[in-house]
């Protein structure tokens, strides 16, 4: 194997974390990770925005309010769009599989109303499960909201910053100040993207 030119080696198609690909330095030689060259080898050796992620309502549903006031995770089947290291292992949840800690940007929309009542105070948050803590909560900088009719339907917007580790990951929650009276989103989209550097 030592003795083999590259082009007479097997395509891999695709890398993988574990992959090795040689370097020389200063007259010595070492390996680096498809990760490594993807997070800091860019144009004229500028980092890159390497890691990003999607989503979006497919299906709609009713979110349950329990207590008014807390937040819960939106109802509705959602989609995945654009993961490049992230997985969406179940609805409204978008998981880093990095495996370097990432500064992300999030953008989430959605178009929301009350199942039923007048004059009601519907919020967002985008939610974010630290894995390494074995917790997650709310980040409070991404709060949204706005009173509204039971006939309206209210676009709101939210943005937030936030640092991922692998296996953390990110949702968007609603709540009704208001009262328990559900919440449905006609359409909703979240996504999120590495900073560079």
């Amino acid at each position: 194997m030592a003795d083999t030119k590259i082009s007479a080696l097997t395509d891999g198609t695709t890398a993988n974390s574990t992959d090795q690909v040689p370097i020389a330095r200063g007259g010595s030689n070492f390996y680096v990770t498809p990760e490594y060259l993807s997070t800091y080898v860019g144009v004229s050796g500028a980092a890159v925005q390497s890691c990003h992620a999607g989503m979006y309502i497919s299906s709609t549903a009713s979110t349950t309010i329990t207590v008014a006031g807390t937040y819960y995770k939106m109802a509705g089947t959602t989609t995945s769009t654009a993961l490049l290291r992230f997985t969406m292992p179940t609805n409204n949840r978008l998981t880093y599989t990095g495996t370097r800690s990432r500064h992300f940007h999030i953008v989430g929309q959605t178009s929301i109303s009350p199942d039923a009542g007048n004059n009601q105070t519907l919020g967002i948050q985008i939610w974010h499960w630290d894995d390494s803590a074995g917790s997650g909560s709310l980040l409070t900088h991404s709060i949204a909201r706005t009173i509204m009719a039971s006939a309206d339907v209210f676009q709101m917007a939210t943005h937030a910053d936030v640092a991922l580790d692998t296996n953390d990951y990110l949702e968007l929650h609603v709540t009704n100040e208001s009262s328990t009276n559900g919440v449905t989103a006609e359409n909703m989209y979240v996504f999120c993207c590495a900073m560079p550097g």
